[in-house]
């Protein structure tokens, strides 16, 4: 009986909220269906913030927080959002990443302005950013979360503040399993896109900066883990659609910045390089590395190398390294010992689907990286694999991040920024 009579509540109160969640996102017009309001999401936007606050360090350096809060106080005038108390933030990091949460809290980290050139290029990214919280795409995915729920129980716990603060929360597990969708990607690109044009940057920057970041070798690693965001022909092919609209709305500016200020090589160059003060907890002199551990993950040393895993372990950092010689005694290249990785993992399992191996760079040192899928003893298992020169050149780093879908996803936040902070010793 109680049974019945709590899924009879899930469903009345489902009806309920299918009849007063829906709206349309502004500009794009697109139905969306919202369990939250936007108080609510507000609120918990500044509880993270607080959050990042506490857990970040401020970039020192004057000239990037400068150049975000002209930029920044710009979109927000152009934006018009007048609930939103703004702020802006750079942290000292060498992540090319950046974010907004509802309310209008904007973190961008130091090392996205080694990949913009100019004011119109930031523009690009934070109004890309600042889309995704004016058109509520985390309200929206916390919705859909509750969709996929079973029974009275689940609704109730997705309606807690808690979990709410979890989807907005920085490097939480929901956040991994719920990445902006290719609907929400494509949304933020086009509302960008008209922000930064009503803002008086010219919105051809911002084909120009996608072009670019979609090209450049050494940021695949961060793209495959810290970001969810679309790169290829088919942004570009839309943007390009959106952009006599964007035009229109450029010319009407009351004042046409064009691409804003220009910035310096010393400042892009000094965006990319990690500080000093590095933290590594863990190094490894057998091995010859370190890496700043996250400490909810153990690890074990054994014969083949380093496996760091995580608290559910569900998913496995695996690192090792491959001497620069063969059994022969001839020296193998980056590209062979790659190619050698790849081809085992295609053997190893069945299903074996890998990208192509992409040139990378990580903390001066270069190297190949690539990602996919293969099924292992009735297992589909996600991997990621990154293989390193050292930095003396004698021995090949070799990285692989795996597990089973749900918890690739679901620790991929903590992994990735074990492997960023990977550094040879």
């Amino acid at each position: 009986m109680k049974r019945r009579i709590a899924v009879w509540i899930f469903f009345a109160c489902f009806a309920c909220l299918c009849f007063t969640g829906c709206r349309s996102v502004p500009y794009s017009g697109r139905s969306q269906m919202l369990f939250t309001s936007e108080s609510q999401e507000e609120k918990l936007g500044k509880q993270a913030w607080q959050q990042i606050l506490s857990k970040e360090r401020i970039e020192k350096d004057p000239q990037y927080e400068n150049n975000l809060l002209r930029v920044g106080k710009n979109l927000a005038t152009a934006v018009n959002m007048p609930k939103y108390k703004w702020e802006f933030k750079v942290f000292d990091s060498n992540t090319p990443n950046a974010f907004c949460l509802p309310g209008g809290k904007v973190g961008v980290y130091r090392g996205l302005f080694k990949y913009v050139d100019n004011d119109a290029e930031l523009a690009t990214v934070v109004g890309h950013e600042i889309a995704h919280a004016v058109a509520r795409h985390g309200g929206e995915r916390i919705s859909q979360s509750m969709l996929q729920g079973i029974g009275a129980t689940v609704l109730s716990v997705a309606l807690n503040d808690q979990l709410v603060q979890l989807a907005y929360g920085y490097g939480t597990n929901l956040l991994a399993i719920l990445p902006y969708s290719r609907t929400h990607e494509s949304e933020a690109d086009y509302m960008g896109l008209l922000f930064m044009a009503k803002a008086g940057y010219d919105p051809h920057a911002s084909l120009k900066f996608w072009e670019k970041f979609s090209k450049l070798s050494d940021i695949s690693m961060v793209q495959e883990f810290l970001s969810t965001h679309p790169a290829g022909k088919s942004r570009i092919k839309e943007l390009k659609e959106h952009l006599p609209e964007a035009m229109k709305l450029y010319d009407k500016a009351p004042t046409k910045l064009g691409l804003g200020e220009v910035y310096s090589n010393k400042m892009q160059t000094k965006a990319a390089v990690a500080k000093k003060s590095f933290n590594t907890n863990y190094k490894n002199n057998k091995l010859s590395f370190g890496l700043n551990r996250n400490p909810d993950w153990s690890y074990n040393e054994d014969y083949r190398g380093v496996t760091l895993i995580a608290p559910d372990k569900g998913a496995h950092i695996l690192i090792q390294t491959a001497g620069i010689t063969d059994v022969t005694g001839r020296r193998r290249s980056l590209e062979a010992i790659t190619d050698t990785l790849r081809r085992n993992l295609e053997v190893r399992g069945s299903n074996a689907k890998f990208a192509k191996p992409k040139p990378t760079v990580l903390n001066g040192m270069k190297g190949m990286d690539f990602s996919g899928q293969y099924t292992l003893r009735n297992m589909n298992i996600q991997q990621y694999n990154a293989i390193l020169m050292s930095p003396s050149g004698r021995k090949f780093y070799v990285i692989s991040y795996y597990g089973k879908p749900e918890y690739f996803k679901k620790n991929m936040k903590a992994a990735a920024q074990m492997i960023a902070s990977f550094r040879g010793i």
